[in-house]
């Protein structure tokens, strides 16, 4: 497993004891040596939850983040390795397997450089996983993109997609860059109120995808075509 660069456990006990977590008694100590697995767990999943909702307006990123001993340790373990993948965190990227059994057996190691990751710079990881809301392609195998609805569906999210990144930047630069306070007011307004448009268009359109018949089985076969084809990648170039 790819080792996790400068965890630093006195800061992250800092960390914990301010909101939202109030873990006010926590040690750099409790956190190396003390802390049970499956309260491990449940301070991943926190910290998770943190990020998630940080920009939802929505329920949903509330609900995905119940407590983890009303869930299945292993469907727990795979969230949020599948979250931390989606954060760009490079251990779960290069090797998923792995992170998700050690998140699963309550690591300490693992566990702790995972919550360092995303709290050292939080900010960051919030952005992101805001823009991954409309930004997460929805992966379709190859064979089943040959449906016409299915093609026209993936393109159109695709165009969205880009649509809504172009907005993105637009309202970033104009953020950083306006020429005056009430021209830069009116100008951010407008970019966010088209950014809405297309939020709204793109959630829309992952719905629909979403109620294409067997919807799930396409989205299962394309993920273990994709570890296939990595996993033959590494194979060739060893």
């Amino acid at each position: 497993m790819a080792a996790a660069a400068a965890l630093d456990y006195r800061q992250l006990a800092e960390r914990l004891r301010h909101s939202p977590f109030n873990k006010h008694n926590i040690t750099a100590v409790h956190l190396a040596d003390e802390l049970p697995p499956l309260a491990l767990l449940q301070l991943l999943s926190d910290t998770c939850a943190y990020i998630d909702n940080a920009t939802s307006s929505t329920s949903t990123a509330s609900s995905k983040w119940d407590a983890v001993d009303h869930q299945d340790i292993n469907d727990v373990a795979w969230k949020l390795t599948d979250y931390l993948t989606l954060l760009k965190y490079q251990p779960a990227i290069d090797d998923p397997e792995t992170i998700h059994h050690y998140i699963s057996q309550g690591h300490p190691p693992t566990i702790l450089a995972a919550m360092w990751y995303l709290l050292k710079n939080e900010e960051a990881h919030k952005k992101r996983a805001y823009l991954s809301t409309f930004l997460m392609p929805v992966d379709i195998a190859q064979e089943y993109l040959q449906d016409e609805t299915v093609a026209e569906l993936s393109d159109e999210l695709a165009a969205l997609q880009d649509e809504f990144k172009n907005v993105h930047k637009q309202v970033e630069t104009l953020r950083l860059n306006g020429n005056t306070a009430s021209t830069l007011k009116r100008e951010i307004q407008q970019m966010e109120e088209e950014k809405q448009q297309v939020s709204v268009k793109i959630s829309r359109l992952k719905q629909k995808t979403e109620q294409v018949p067997k919807h799930d089985l396409w989205l299962q076969a394309a993920k273990s075509l994709r570890v296939e084809q990595a996993r033959e990648l590494d194979v060739s170039e060893r």
